[in-house]
């Protein structure tokens, strides 16, 4: 087919190395072909990034213009300076597909998620890369500390360089500073909440007849019974307000710390 021909031509003017598979009705059947479709870190192997940049060095700041689009597409770029949690990062992300589902409107949608930051509990900086629609979370170590990059279109915040290494940049439609700055905070830690001392009116029906029953199991000499209820009221609370008093003295001693 001519326009086949014309368009493998015109692909490998862009990359020389590309492969083109032959699929009779657009079926594939051989597994190394397979392979080679669904593969998700291809893209983002060193040598084809460096091709990429090499060949069009503007592409990785947006320099190349695709024409106004309807509703508008932003980026924005947030800075913060505390490492994320993996595992509630990879959450939040699978979890904006839903959340882009209940918007009617194209207001405070995400599309795309990339950026670096470190993670808790492990070192060095990992470069992150979010496809909500697809629910693909890719997070991989980086042996360097790369520059955080400049697109046209995105605010310039003036946060210390050097305080702030970790950025991630939001790709969506009437995005909302304040809104990014709590779904960045949500892949923190949850922080606990320090508790209320127990009293007797706190103290559930449940709970007090498990004190009457300890009290039964307590042996007397014959003819005696035991009046002292209040008193095992009291202790048991003064036991329960020892484990909640050490609790909110140990997350007074974690220091709450800005996220930004």
């Amino acid at each position: 087919d001519e326009d086949i021909l014309t368009i493998q031509k015109l692909i490998r003017a862009l990359n020389v190395d590309i492969a083109f598979i032959t699929a009779r009705n657009g079926q594939i059947t051989r597994s190394s072909e397979i392979d080679l479709v669904i593969s998700e870190n291809t893209f983002n192997q060193a040598a084809l990034a460096r091709k990429r940049l090499m060949l069009y060095p503007d592409i990785s700041i947006g320099a190349f213009s695709s024409g106004k689009l309807i509703p508008a597409v932003t980026e924005h770029i947030l800075k913060f300076k505390l490492p994320l949690d993996r595992s509630r990062l990879i959450s939040q992300c699978k979890d904006l597909k839903q959340r882009n589902t209940l918007t009617d409107n194209n207001e405070g949608k995400i599309y795309h998620i990339r950026g670096l930051t470190e993670l808790i509990g492990l070192t060095g900086y990992h470069e992150v890369d979010c496809c909500p629609y697809s629910q693909k979370v890719a997070i991989q170590s980086v042996g360097h500390l790369p520059t955080l990059p400049k697109p046209s279109d995105a605010e310039q915040h003036s946060q210390d360089e050097t305080v702030c290494k970790s950025f991630m940049i939001f790709s969506g439609t009437a995005l909302d500073e304040s809104r990014l700055k709590l779904w960045l905070t949500s892949c923190r830690p949850v922080i606990s909440k320090k508790k209320s001392l127990r009293t007797k009116e706190s103290l559930t029906f449940q709970e007090l007849q498990t004190i009457r029953d300890k009290l039964k199991l307590i042996p007397l000499p014959p003819g005696y019974f035991y009046n002292g209820f209040d008193q095992y009221v009291e202790e048991h609370l003064r036991g329960l307000n020892e484990v909640i008093e050490k609790r909110n003295r140990q997350i007074d001693a974690v220091p709450q710390e800005n996220l930004f």
